[in-house]
């Protein structure tokens, strides 16, 4: 009796770590096929540390050219990501839109060539605040951000994929309180995985 309770205690000891082990493997999984650089700095998505709007270009395109994983084209700045695969451009522009100030980052454009999903988005950023819709596409909008993804029947699911992410600097009017869909794409407050007709 105590060999048959050695054998299912070793037995169940050994599902549990197996059980550990896996999950463990999963989340890292999830953790590196999302874009690393992309990253929440306080309530905005910015990209290595680079926030659309804020960041001198200067300062910008020298946090770029220390980056090992990127490799740089040609001007204006667009690199080259593997694993995650994706490309990225960056667009300068006056801190106030005249030419009395010196270059921000203006905007930070990734288009995905990898697998990188709605559900990725969610569980890096939480839930987005808005969601457009437009064409075959739904975007998550986040207040300096906007994930579009290619959807069937304009459905959101979690493996809807993600095709191209835009940052840019966040508006003075908080588009996640002043939602209206009265010009450009329908516009709705997220309501979790469902259908938002364009």
């Amino acid at each position: 009796m105590k060999r048959l309770f050695g054998i299912i205690l070793l037995s169940f000891g050994v599902l549990t770590f197996l059980t550990t082990l896996a999950i463990a493997l999963g989340h890292e999984q999830t953790q590196a096929m999302f874009i690393p650089e992309l990253q929440r700095c306080d309530d905005l998505v910015c990209y290595l540390g680079i926030v659309p709007g804020t960041t001198a270009w200067e300062q910008g395109m020298t946090i770029i050219r220390q980056t090992p994983q990127l490799k740089i084209s040609a001007y204006p700045p667009m690199l080259l990501r593997r694993n995650p695969d994706y490309t990225i451009g960056f667009l300068p522009r006056n801190k106030d839109n005249n030419n009395t100030y010196p270059l921000v980052v203006g905007e930070i454009n990734i288009g995905i060539d990898g697998p990188i999903y709605a559900a990725d988005a969610i569980i890096k950023f939480g839930p987005p605040c808005f969601v457009l819709a437009f064409d075959d596409e739904l975007g998550l909008g986040y207040p300096n951000a906007i994930f579009s993804l290619t959807v069937g029947n304009n459905t959101l699911a979690p493996d809807s994929r993600i095709k191209h992410i835009l940052l840019r600097q966040a508006s003075t009017n908080d588009p996640c309180a002043t939602l209206s869909s009265s010009s450009g794409p329908a516009t709705y407050r997220w309501q979790g995985f469902r259908s938002y007709p364009k």
